[in-house]
């Protein structure tokens, strides 16, 4: 499995600076402030390119449009919602970090958090090559909410660790959001926005039909086909690690999408580049799930 069944898990380890680091790569990468410096090559440049950003804005209009979700709930505490004068909705401002519990963010209020947690002390339950999963946790009043754990582990890379070695730690990160690792950050957004992908928002239960269930649900072997499955972890593998968008000058591709120079390529090969990539990574998420025999296949039918 990509994570692990529900209950499956041992207890989650105790909080470490670096799952306190990873909290503050998920806060900037789903609640960018206006003022978001790129890093690296790109000093003092404004990044026009969010992919877990837009992965969350996708699970917003869902939960509005299946849920009639009012828009102003679906912004946890900290972040501050302001009209304009054409009637829309703009939004600032980043939610408090629980990195004194949890290493938590709060991104949908009672729908959806994020856990950074170091899963090597998690053990085989966990398979190796997994970064992010997807599993429910039970709230104060027992109802459930979706809880995405990103292994602060296995998404913090050298730039972070070098970082790390100079001196730096989750408070610099914190208060220096400008010197964010770059690639450590890409891997982050991916991670996040190929599970959150994942996220099923379940239409609304007639009413005075109450039930404590998440209102999102999890693509899975339990809930869904092969095939079905397989067509989820196309569309994350699209969106994640084979992207490719390109918005005035900044260009991003995702990890798993090649070669060098892809974005000088004729649009047709840049097409079949990402096909490939697409049909790859979904073959290996849905084998984590259905065994590499059957993913192949199931792949193969979703495409």
């Amino acid at each position: 499995m990509s994570g692990a069944e529900e209950g499956g898990l041992p207890t989650d380890p105790p909080v470490t600076p670096q799952d306190e680091s990873c909290a503050v790569f998920v806060r900037n990468a789903l609640f960018p402030l206006r003022r978001d410096y790129a890093t690296s090559n790109n000093k003092h440049q404004h990044h026009h390119i969010h992919p877990a950003l837009d992965a969350l804005d996708r699970l917003r209009k869902e939960l509005v449009e299946k849920r009639e979700t009012p828009f102003s709930s679906l912004f946890p505490r900290g972040v501050m919602l302001v009209p304009t004068a054409s009637g829309e909705m703009l939004w600032n401002g980043q939610p408090n970090i629980d990195d004194g519990a949890a290493a938590t963010v709060q991104v949908v209020p009672d729908v959806l958090s994020v856990k950074c947690m170091e899963c090597s002390s998690l053990g085989s339950s966990i398979q190796k090559g997994v970064r992010s999963f997807l599993r429910s946790k039970k709230r104060y009043d027992g109802s459930e909410e979706s809880e995405l754990v990103v292994c602060s582990d296995r998404v913090l890379q050298a730039d972070y660790r070098k970082k790390v070695a100079a001196g730096k730690d989750a408070q610099t990160l914190l208060n220096e959001r400008k010197d964010l690792p770059a690639y450590s950050m890409k891997i982050v957004e991916e991670s996040l926005a190929h599970e959150m992908s994942k996220l099923v928002v379940l239409e609304t239960p007639p009413e005075g039909n109450y039930t404590a269930q998440s209102p999102t649900r999890t693509a899975s072997a339990k809930t869904m086909s092969c095939e079905e499955f397989a067509g989820v972890e196309l569309f994350a593998a699209k969106v994640a690690e084979c992207m490719f968008e390109q918005k005035e000058a900044e260009i991003r591709r995702g990890s798993r999408l090649g070669p060098t120079g892809f974005s000088w390529l004729p649009r047709s090969l840049q097409t079949n580049f990402q096909n490939r990539c697409s049909l790859e990574v979904a073959k290996e998420f849905t084998a984590r799930e259905f065994g590499s025999k059957e993913a192949k296949s199931c792949v193969n039918k979703a495409w």
